[in-house]
C-alpha cells in the first residue's frame, strides 16, 4: 500500500488532498502479489489437495486475495509454456503478475498510511 502511495502522489496533480491521493489508490491495481513466497506456496497447496484454508472473521479481503492469486496460479498451470514448471516455481511467477485492485475504502487506506507514517516518527503531514 505504501509503494502505491509513492506512486500515486508522483501522478497525481498538484494542488490536492490526502484525501484525493488515497481516492486514486483504491482505484489502482497493485503491480504484483505482496504476499509471502512461502505462505502463498502453502496456500496453493492445500487448494490443490482439495482443502479451503479458513480465514478470520474479519479477513474478506485477505481471503479475496489469495482466491485471485490461486485462479492465476491456475491460469498459468494451463499455459503450454508453463508446463514444466513444479509448483514451487510457478508460484513464484504467480508472484510477479499484478494483483487485482482488493477495493479497499480510501477512508481506510487513508487511516493505514496516517499509522504508518506516525509510527515512523516523521514530519510528513498526511492530512
Amino acid at each position: 500500500m505504501y509503494l502505491l502511495f509513492r506512486k500515486a502522489k508522483r501522478m497525481v496533480e498538484y494542488p490536492t488532498t490526502m484525501a484525493k491521493i488515497c481516492d486514486y489508490i483504491a482505484k489502482m491495481p497493485a503491480s504484483c502479489y505482496y504476499l509471502a513466497d512461502s505462505t502463498a506456496y502453502r496456500y496453493v497447496c492445500k487448494r490443490i489437495k482439495g482443502e479451503k484454508p479458513k480465514f478470520g472473521k474479519y479477513q474478506a479481503m485477505k481471503e479475496k486475495l489469495f482466491e485471485d492469486f490461486y485462479q492465476d496460479f491456475l491460469r498459468l498451470r494451463q499455459m503450454d509454456q508453463y508446463k514444466e514448471y513444479n509448483t514451487k516455481n510457478l508460484v513464484y511467477v504467480c508472484l510477479n503478475l499484478p494483483a487485482p485492485n482488493l477495493g479497499m475504502a480510501p477512508r481506510y487506506i487513508q487511516m493505514k498510511i496516517n499509522n504508518y507514517f506516525r509510527n515512523k516518527k516523521t514530519s510528513f503531514i498526511t492530512r
